[in-house]
């Protein structure tokens, strides 16, 4: 696609859509696209709960899918990022979901309270899992919202720590012991790591979920508690947590909790 477009001599001519270098854009937009997916899964299940918030949710996802999309259009890499592009990247990814979140907590029934909003966006993309809302309040759309912010920012940090940083400090990180460079294995190029880590991550929790499922937890809760689980725990959808539920999905929880904790490599 040409657009007119002024060179630097002042001349206005028609060219391609001048494509960025910028690993911020590259962040942002691929965290939003993945939000804009969980969000819009969120929504056509809470839809028939609570419309309000199945509304606003699938709302978040036309937008944030939208934005991602449009985002990687527009983005070439020319370079390897610096250790402080991925940094700074991370930052500002981290800046702008917790800015989105806030905005749907504060559109959905969940709060009205901006503070209250703030912290649980915040608590849920750092993965502190820390909360001042009753979860077992929240409509069945938001309490999956809720877990997709915290398995979200788990995996972000993942592929920050396992594929991008490692890949900008080649020669220098340290990688366990073994036969062969298992930094190469795992992540010889950013692409073929990021489809590998994921589908790590996505795996483990399908697995998980049905684990749980296997225990007798509902359909709903066994997905909620997959979601936080292999971001190594964190948010439940129910205000006494696991104590209720007897010795078995507690059992699922460590086993997931101890895998998900281990070096991916």
């Amino acid at each position: 696609m040409s657009r007119a477009r002024r060179t630097a001599t002042g001349v206005v001519s028609l060219g391609p859509k001048r494509r960025v270098d910028s690993f911020n854009r590259l962040a942002i937009t691929d965290s939003l696209f993945g939000l804009g997916i969980l969000s819009g899964l969120a929504g056509l299940v809470g839809i028939f709960d609570d419309l309000g918030d199945g509304v606003v949710l699938l709302v978040t996802s036309l937008v944030s899918v939208s934005i991602g999309t449009a985002g990687r259009r527009t983005y070439e890499q020319r370079q390897r990022p610096t250790p402080g592009r991925v940094v700074s990247g991370l930052a500002a990814t981290w800046a702008v979901l917790v800015v989105v979140g806030t905005g749907v907590y504060l559109a959905s029934s969940a709060t009205d309270s901006a503070g209250t909003a703030l912290f649980e966006s915040a608590s849920g993309f750092s993965t502190t899992a820390l909360t001042v809302l009753d979860p077992s309040q929240l409509s069945v759309g938001m309490q999956l919202f809720r877990g997709s912010t915290q398995w979200l920012g788990a995996m972000i940090g993942l592929l920050a720590a396992v594929v991008m940083l490692p890949g900008v400090l080649r020669g220098s990180v340290h990688v366990p012991v073994g036969q062969g460079r298992r930094l190469d294995r795992l992540s010889p190029d950013p692409a073929t790591g990021r489809r590998r880590v994921t589908g790590i991550y996505v795996g483990l929790t399908v697995v998980c979920g049905l684990a749980y499922a296997g225990t007798g937890m509902g359909t709903k809760d066994s997905f909620v508690h997959a979601l936080t689980t292999v971001s190594t725990g964190g948010f439940t959808n129910r205000t006494d947590s696991f104590a209720s539920y007897g010795s078995g999905p507690q059992i699922v929880a460590t086993v997931f909790m101890t895998l998900a904790g281990m070096s991916y490599f």
